[in-house]
């Protein structure tokens, strides 16, 4: 069932959204360039997983999610977060893999086939008002695709499992979309049940798969199965061979999410039995074989167990800023800065304190202004989406 502006929640950011910043640990509102809105749906039987929201040319924005237990959701909504249009898009394309990679004016996403559980290479183009996804590539020799990012070369390194070699798989596409390596790395055990499950929405945990590069493209990561573990393995970009690992404990301890900050420089999160940590300036030698839970990092109580966890390095007020977004145990999504050089903790920003909010994604605006993307649970029990805009001036004001 498609949404309509008659089933958005209109809520003013001084109702909802809790500001709490370290500088001043006093709330800040600010009406201008900000907005939350609330995205209902009058079936209850349906809900929503966000994964992603970029801002288009237009102003507006695109949104990528999970309808169901695995259907692709997409909608947009305009520069002030008007519902413009949504889309559901069910067998085959489903479970849609994170993230929105925009090419040529066209905003591109992996999804499985749910019937051959191989792989399709989808784009949805802003001109075409149907939303209709169009498919650029299949590629169905990779099969349980799990994660998927664009590499500094303009290609793509996809992660996937295959379940008779009991591997996990990484694949390196061009620019093109043509094959340039695939290597496996062993799982030692048989988790195919776990993956099905995660497909199939009745797992209890979302587990953190993820994939990406060093600054400079010479190395590739993929956080996944291997050796027995949930471990961060990293890789040569050439050709894909091993070269060392941030081993977890089973499943139990490892890495939630990373990116490169420069040489060996990592940002990290990292979960262990339930709780949570963030290392903003975590030293990893890609050559070296250790365990995750030798990183020097800070123990974060607040964040709930197995809660998703993005980081991105951005520019804010003039400084590298590395920005991690979350939720609490409390069901508000949280915002924690750091200054890049340092790793010193500039500023949180919490957001909901009505409904029970959960974290999507986030990006950067036009306007130097933050989008965060995620879903709420209208009276308690239905899983609607969630967009927060905040200005510039509230921006930059947590790193001043």
């Amino acid at each position: 069932m498609m949404m309509n502006n008659n089933n958005i929640f209109y809520i003013f950011l001084a109702l909802v959204v809790g500001i709490t910043s370290c500088n001043t640990g006093e709330a800040e509102v600010e009406l201008a360039n900000n907005f939350v809105k609330i995205y209902n749906n009058e079936d209850f039987k349906i809900s929503y997983q966000p994964l992603d929201i970029k801002q288009t040319k237009d102003g507006g924005f695109i949104i990528l999610g999970v309808e169901g237990s695995n259907n692709t959701y997409i909608s947009r909504i305009t520069d002030v977060g008007e519902f413009l249009s949504d889309t559901v898009i069910s067998s085959p394309y489903t479970n849609p893999l994170s993230e929105l990679i925009e090419i040529n004016d066209a905003y591109h996403f992996f999804s499985m086939d749910d019937v051959s559980l191989g792989l399709h290479l989808l784009k949805v183009s802003l001109s075409d008002s149907s939303q209709t996804p169009e498919v650029v590539k299949s590629f169905p020799e990779i099969i349980y695709p799990l994660h998927a990012s664009q590499t500094p070369d303009g290609g793509f390194i996809i992660q996937s499992y295959n379940r008779d070699d009991k591997t996990t798989v990484l694949t390196k596409l061009n620019a093109g979309f043509s094959l340039v390596w695939q290597e496996e790395y062993e799982v030692l055990e048989d988790v195919e049940e776990k993956i099905i499950a995660k497909f199939a929405g009745t797992s209890e945990r979302t587990m953190p798969y993820f994939t990406g590069a060093t600054d400079d493209g010479a190395m590739y990561f993929f956080n996944g199965y291997f050796n027995f573990n949930f471990s961060m393995v990293f890789v040569n970009a050439s050709n894909g061979e091993m070269t060392g690992v941030l081993n977890g404990l089973r499943e139990e301890t490892g890495v939630s999410a990373a990116v490169h900050l420069g040489g060996t420089s990592y940002a990290l999160s990292r979960y262990s039995f339930g709780d949570s940590f963030i290392a903003p300036k975590g030293e990893v030698t890609p050559q070296d074989a250790k365990f995750s839970g030798e990183i020097e990092d800070n123990k974060f109580s607040e964040i709930e167990a197995h809660a998703v966890v993005k980081i991105k390095r951005l520019v804010i007020n003039g400084k590298s800023v590395v920005v991690y977004g979350t939720h609490t145990k409390s069901k508000q999504i949280v915002l924690y800065l750091y200054d890049e050089v340092d790793g010193v903790l500039l500023g949180v920003k919490y957001f909901g304190d009505v409904n029970p909010y959960e974290f999507g994604g986030f990006n950067i605006t036009g306007d130097g202004g933050l989008v965060v993307l995620g879903r709420t649970f209208v009276a308690g029990r239905f899983p609607r989406m969630v967009v927060f805009k905040m200005s510039q001036e509230d921006l930059n004001s947590l790193v001043e």
